[in-house]
């Protein structure tokens, strides 16, 4: 296999395979994106409200699987790139795959805390599929991005396929905030988890293709001026300091005061909704001020979101769901740049062919570790005296703000590491 193709030969790929390939490859992501929503929104409200666990103790469950995901993440990375290198599709591994991530996820939900090592266990078989399914369909990104515009498009349908998938997880939600919502959590998470394998399936067939085609398909994408001014090293630092306070952040929707708001239920889905939103700005930011300017701005947005929530919630009516609306629209741009950066970064690395799949791999290590710190910081804070003891731990006002205090230090940091002299070149 080649690094480099002719302009001609780039042009045939893109033809052949920027329609069905890239449907399979959306639909998959849709499917993966259920699991990663729905294990990173519902499992500490599930084993906290429905299973009994305790707040710290689903926080430091959380903690060990996102954390075990992550080091699969950097294992399965390296593997597929040694696989690749001899020619060996990963699709008939991936068959299997598929329906033992829905298995396992459903299982490490609903046992008892007498149970824990077999939850822990089935939480562990759950990331360990997940890291097999999720790190090589990433990679594809790079690959199917021959040009700038289609890259774009595939970062756009990747955002409305978790969009798409964050708010199924917000409708499956709303029944499991009701009291007898027990009666509904099994079915519920059981038939979510059925039709996301159903929707991962296609991609394996057009698997194979996929793996064939280089990361590098024209000159002119690999050439110096087309190369990302934000380094790797860089864009994972920023997506450490985002993604850890933002998790907490998101996580703590069902922990709110939001009683006495008739609006409460929808806020999740407001939240998600901004983050489908995002797709109509992020392009035209993105045109105007470039890729690692925009990072900026979206979490510049972020921060003064963040501290404003208190004084959202106490304004109450439509207020928090305008918040969690803004702060959607901030975290979808985010996350619609940084895997823009990332897909580019892999593209003009002349190292991509041997490490393209490492490079993806560990910048969603770094994703699922701030991830799990996120859990656990937020399990910590539900078990201060200051938050309500119900079945579903509530914080209050000191609690809160001191959420808030922490996530918005984080997305400053983040917004800091992108204003950069280097990182705020015009080519970016």
């Amino acid at each position: 296999m080649t690094s480099v193709l002719s302009s001609e030969s780039a042009a045939d790929v893109v033809a052949s395979s920027s329609r069905h390939d890239v449907r399979d490859y959306t639909l998959a992501h849709l499917g993966k994106s259920v699991f990663w929503v729905a294990g990173d929104a519902l499992t500490m409200c599930i084993l906290i409200r429905y299973s009994g666990y305790q707040p710290a103790a689903a926080g430091w469950l959380f903690l060990a699987a996102l954390f075990w995901n992550a080091i699969c993440d950097v294992a399965v990375g390296y593997w597929a790139d040694r696989r690749a290198a001899t020619g060996r599709s990963l699709a008939p591994i991936l068959c299997v795959t598929a329906p033992m991530l829905g298995i396992a996820f459903v299982v490490s939900l609903f046992l008892r805390p007498q149970e824990w090592p077999w939850t822990l266990l089935a939480a562990l078989v759950f990331r360990t599929s997940f890291a097999l399914f999720d790190v090589p369909h990433n990679t594809m990104m790079a690959r199917m991005s021959t040009t700038p515009a289609i890259g774009l498009r595939i970062a756009n349908l990747r955002t409305i396929a978790a969009g798409t998938a964050a708010l199924a997880v917000g409708f499956v939600a709303l029944p499991l905030l009701d009291s007898g919502g027990e009666v509904y959590a099994l079915p519920l998470v059981l038939g979510l988890s059925s039709v996301s394998i159903v929707l991962m399936l296609p991609f394996l067939g057009v698997l194979p293709r996929l793996e064939r085609l280089p990361y590098q398909p024209t000159a002119i994408v690999c050439s110096p001026a087309a190369a990302p001014t934000l380094g790797f090293t860089r864009l994972c630092a920023i997506s450490a300091c985002g993604t850890v306070v933002l998790a907490a952040l998101s996580k703590a929707i069902f922990h709110l005061d939001l009683v006495h708001n008739r609006w409460a239920k929808a806020a999740l889905l407001a939240m998600m909704l901004g983050r489908i939103a995002a797709i109509v700005t992020a392009g035209g930011l993105i045109a105007r001020f470039g890729k690692a300017r925009t990072l900026c701005i979206a979490y510049t947005a972020a921060t003064l979101l963040i501290m404003g929530l208190p004084v959202a919630l106490a304004a109450g009516e439509w207020m928090p769901l305008v918040f969690f609306l803004l702060l959607g629209l901030a975290l979808g741009t985010e996350i619609i740049v940084s895997w823009l950066i990332l897909a580019a970064l892999v593209r003009a690395s002349t190292a991509s062919m041997r490490y393209g799949a490492s490079r993806f791999g560990i910048f969603t290590m770094i994703t699922k570790v701030t991830t799990g710190i996120g859990g656990l910081i937020l399990g910590l804070l539900l078990s201060s005296p200051d938050t309500t003891a119900t079945p579903l731990p509530v914080m209050q006002g000191a609690t809160l703000w001191s959420l808030c205090a922490l996530a918005a230090v984080g997305t400053t940091v983040a917004a800091w590491l992108t204003r950069t002299k280097h990182a705020m070149k015009s080519s970016q």
